[in-house]
């Protein structure tokens, strides 16, 4: 049976986080599909994914060099089979998983393009500072110019990882990531905004995103 939502889940040299994240993950509908892409790890994050996909029968793992995580997400997206996609990072932690299936029933009932869930920032589980602020737009976007200002005055996150989306949408628009820069997230979003005919969102939060050192977000440099 052809699943109805591709969970795309990068990972590099992420060995501290990733159990923690797809514990939080797995088990999931068996109607979605999970799509591990080892972006050619060096560490033990390999080894952590298998010892995932032999205990679950909708999860798999798919093998390319390491291109970094534009190149990951758009393999991952080349190799999905659902109705609907979710990019995932392996480092994050899924608060509640069943706003997985709020976000994809939101997307089909009301024919979005993108549905866009709420999320916290946490160092450790104990400590979370929810964005509300990053989800503060009217439902039902449908007026281009709503739909460009959620970004520009910053009431809609440019996080790829909190939103579903219709992969028809991104197909017919040719919405890949950009291979190569930083910051493709930003990118990704505003080209999604600026075609999408259709915005939603939930009130549930869905996940956490880890705030760590050493991390692209984190780093300043010349």
């Amino acid at each position: 049976m052809k699943p109805i939502l591709s969970i795309i889940v990068p990972f590099y040299n992420v060995e501290e986080y990733f159990e923690d994240f797809l514990t939080s993950l797995l088990p999931i509908n068996d109607n979605y599909e999970v799509i591990l892409v080892n972006d050619g790890t060096k560490d033990k994050s390999r080894d952590i994914a298998l010892k995932f996909i032999s205990k679950y029968k909708n999860v798999v793992l798919v093998d390319k060099e390491n291109g970094g995580l534009s190149s990951a997400r758009n393999f991952g997206f080349n190799k999905a089979n659902g109705e609907y996609v979710i990019f995932f990072d392996s480092d994050d932690y899924i608060e509640n998983k069943l706003v997985i299936s709020e976000m994809l029933q939101k997307a089909i009932t009301t024919n979005s393009d993108i549905v866009v869930a709420p999320y916290y920032e946490f160092t450790d589980l104990n400590h979370k500072k929810y964005r509300y602020d990053r989800h503060n737009f009217k439902d039902n976007l449908q007026n281009h110019d709503e739909i460009m200002e959620t970004l520009f005055y910053n009431t809609s996150s440019l996080a790829v990882w909190n939103k579903i989306y219709k992969k028809e949408f991104l197909e017919i628009n040719n919405l890949k990531f950009l291979e190569g820069k930083w910051f493709e997230d930003l990118d990704y979003i505003f080209r999604n905004y600026y075609v999408a005919n259709k915005i939603s969102k939930v009130e549930s939060v869905l996940l956490g995103y880890r705030q760590r050192d050493g991390s692209i977000m984190q780093t300043l440099s010349p």
